[in-house]
């Protein structure tokens, strides 16, 4: 008798082994091959290297646009104030560029003028050249704020009588690089336009809704897409 429970025992731990292995072969033929795994991982790499680029350039346009509305509001608010103290914008010291730039660094959390030694190339939307670099970097009429937007005067834009252009009889522009040394420094992206006229604020290309039709993909001019982006809050054009 106990030699009989002795061989049940031992069939049965023979079985017990049996199916041990059994269970491994199946869990081991189940498992991925390395050929199947580095293919799975090369396909990754390849949707990522198609994807990401295009998730980064929609992040910088979004970027682009709520920078964009930053500075309307805050060129907005700030006209406002300076036009309670010191009248309408006709009455202001409109003699130059400078005079105007310094009424704006009053209000605006001015740091300091751009640095002369680290000048660099502003491109339309076709990469031909914007050629700002006269107003951009001039050490009277420019000038940077703690968030890094630099703001500089058109000189050329100024009317004495608010009657400059067609655009809401501008009295001046004021263009904004929102972000500075950082790319793309390009003209209706992150490099706008803005009318100060004796009424308010307004973003270039926005006297009617016809003006922004200017703001197309390689525009030669892009100045107008500065109103195309405020108002529509996207960039469709690059």
């Amino acid at each position: 008798m106990v030699h009989m429970l002795t061989v049940q025992m031992n069939v049965y731990k023979v079985f017990r082994v049996i199916d041990w292995r059994n269970k491994m072969n199946r869990t081991k033929f189940s498992a991925f091959t390395l050929a199947e795994t580095l293919l799975t991982l090369g396909i990754i790499g390849v949707i990522a290297a198609m994807t990401i680029p295009g998730l980064q350039q929609h992040h910088q346009l979004q970027t682009n646009v709520a920078l964009a509305q930053k500075a309307y509001s805050t060129l907005a608010n700030v006209t406002k104030e300076l036009k309670l103290e010191n009248g309408s914008v006709r009455m202001w010291d409109l003699n130059s560029a400078k005079a105007i730039a310094d009424l704006y660094k009053t209000k605006l959390n001015y740091v300091g003028a751009p640095d002369a030694s680290e000048t660099y190339d502003v491109k339309q939307l076709n990469n031909s050249a914007a050629g700002l670099s006269g107003d951009m970097f001039n050490q009277d009429s420019a000038f940077v704020t703690a968030d890094g937007m630099l703001y500089f005067i058109e000189a050329a834009s100024i009317s004495k009588s608010c009657s400059g252009d067609t655009a809401k009889d501008a009295c001046f522009h004021i263009r904004v690089d929102t972000n500075g040394m950082k790319g793309p420094n390009t003209v209706g992206l992150d490099v706008l336009q803005f009318v100060v006229a004796n009424d308010g604020v307004y973003p270039y290309g926005a006297k009617d809704g016809t003006d922004m039709t200017a703001c197309v993909r390689n525009a030669a001019d892009g100045w107008a897409c500065t109103a195309r982006m405020i108002r529509q809050n996207k960039i469709t054009w690059k």
